[in-house]
């Protein structure tokens, strides 16, 4: 029955329909007390033979390591892992780690599942397999970007206990037979995470968050041989990401101070004083992101994992920087009526927001949403067209149901002049 149940996990992997939408009978129970990210939609449930559900989460536990059943579940997450399906899907076979979960939380979940321990095993398992290719020099910063987002939004599901990922990666790294560990990426990957509160928690309470943390900053790997006149932004973000994710990890645990080193400290400095440079020679705050060289990319890009709420600041106050005007009178508006609208600037590029960290795309989403959808003016095309590109480069870490969002931070938007919504079937 396990191996039935996992062969027909794996063919709807494969099959068509992979990663849409399912809507399905069975309600799941909601959990009292459990956070909106973790929540499950209705699970994939499948019959067994006997046309019973199979409770996908006893199935998955008690599947043995290293056995047949094991690495088709592994097959079907590192397929999943290369082919990105919906963050729906991923909800519907996924359960939080036992370790993020209270004691009322501890019931079995019907559904087909992947164990947090498969999970773990599967994204370490993509970790390697993404440093290989990058030994390899092939160009895979794509890869890199589309993994960093699936890996925050599994992390931020409580769907990985961070600890033994830790583990398992640093097991790899060490037990490999070639030197892996040649670039900061799976540094800039660790980053991306850093500020989500149960890895905060983790390492700032946790017995063994001074091994933990020994264990993420040996994979620090620093590249003395960068030419600082030849580099691109994704050279600049590689080089400093290790200098701001120890500051980081400095902030909320002091006692790593004797894991910082001097080179750390001074890019540190760096980020800083040339930030300071930016404001002062833009002045007021007001940065031209239509003419950022590859250098001033590239620092950006590092400031957005050390100072993300400047970084935000600085990207809205590009939006307004062109003023308002008065929108001109419509055949539906009324005499005394008056209507703001922005003036247009120029979005942000896809390739400046592909390298911004998570937290600020998070970030810049929640301030362009509250600009777009609950301020009192017309918000400009430039506006809109950022606000989409963010929801395309990173759909797993922003996704949320987006009218179910704004209608509980705003009650009133669907009573606003103008808004209509459309369902379909």
């Amino acid at each position: 029955m396990v191996c039935m149940h996992m062969q027909m996990l794996d063919q709807h992997l494969h099959c068509p329909t992979f990663g849409t939408h399912r809507f399905l009978s069975q309600s799941y129970p909601s959990i009292a007390g459990e956070s909106v990210t973790n929540l499950r939609y209705s699970p994939i449930t499948y019959p067994s033979v006997l046309g019973e559900p199979l409770h996908g989460e006893d199935l998955a536990n008690s599947i043995p390591k290293g056995g047949l059943d094991w690495e088709r579940a592994l097959r079907c997450l590192r397929h999943a892992l290369r082919t990105t399906p919906s963050p729906d899907w991923w909800r519907r076979v996924l359960l939080v780690a036992p370790c993020y979960r209270s004691q009322s939380q501890q019931s079995s979940t019907p559904g087909a599942v992947f164990s947090p321990d498969m999970i773990g095993e599967a994204v370490a398992d993509r970790t390697i397999e993404l440093l290989k290719l990058t030994n390899s020099e092939t160009q895979c910063w794509q890869d890199w970007l589309l993994f960093a987002d699936i890996f925050f939004f599994l992390m931020k599901s409580g769907c990985i206990d961070f600890l033994d990922f830790v583990d398992k990666l640093a097991s790899r790294v060490t037990n490999s037979d070639q030197q892996i560990l040649r670039s900061n990426h799976v540094t800039w990957l660790l980053a991306q995470i850093i500020r989500i509160e149960i890895v905060m928690n983790t390492l700032s309470s946790d017995p063994r968050k001074v091994d933990t943390t020994r264990k993420i900053i040996s994979f620090h790997k620093e590249d003395k041989s960068l030419d600082a006149n030849n580099i691109g932004p994704q050279s600049i973000l590689l080089d400093f990401i290790s200098s701001s994710q120890t500051l980081r990890i400095w902030s909320f645990n002091t006692s790593i101070r004797e894991h910082l080193n001097s080179d750390q400290l001074q890019k540190g400095k760096q980020i800083d004083e040339w930030w300071k440079q930016m404001m002062k020679a833009s002045g007021e705050r007001m940065i031209d992101f239509t003419n950022l060289d590859e250098r001033a990319t590239g620092m950006f890009w590092v400031l957005s994992f050390t100072m993300a709420q400047p970084a935000c600041e600085a990207v809205m106050n590009w939006f307004t920087s062109a003023g308002m005007a008065d929108l001109i009178q419509g055949p539906n508006m009324q005499p005394s009526e008056r209507i703001m609208m922005m003036r247009e600037t120029y979005p942000l590029s896809m390739s400046l927001l592909s390298g911004l960290s998570i937290n600020l795309c998070l970030k810049l989403a929640y301030q362009l949403e509250e600009t777009i959808f609950l301020g009192q003016a017309v918000p400009s095309i430039a506006m809109v067209e950022t606000y989409v590109r963010l929801l395309l480069i990173a759909p797993h870490s922003l996704f949320r149901p987006h009218f179910t969002a704004l209608t509980q931070r705003s009650p009133s938007i669907l009573s606003k002049s103008g808004i209509m919504v459309k369902a379909r079937r």
